[in-house]
């Protein structure tokens, strides 16, 4: 039988984890690595946000609602096919 923590998340909702599957309560190395070069890459991405929208300035609005639905279609289309 897996032993289980109990306790509250922060939005108060009951939360139960089956410590079994890593008793010591370590992440693999792998897994902190990832996060770490998600965080760098997340904050690249919102430091260039600026000199994007700046870009954009030339743009019609209705130009980049087209190219936003034009993409999400695809992008739709690709991951139902799949």
């Amino acid at each position: 039988m897996p032993r289980e923590r109990v306790g509250r998340g922060w939005y108060g909702a009951r939360v139960t984890t089956d410590v079994s599957a890593d008793p010591g309560g370590l992440i693999a190395a792998g897994e902190i690595r990832r996060g770490m070069i998600a965080g760098a890459a997340a904050y690249a991405i919102w430091g260039l946000f600026p000199l994007y929208f700046h870009r954009l300035g030339q743009v019609r609005p209705f130009e980049i609602a087209c190219l936003r639905i034009l993409t999400t279609c695809v992008l739709v289309w690709a991951v139902l096919g799949a």
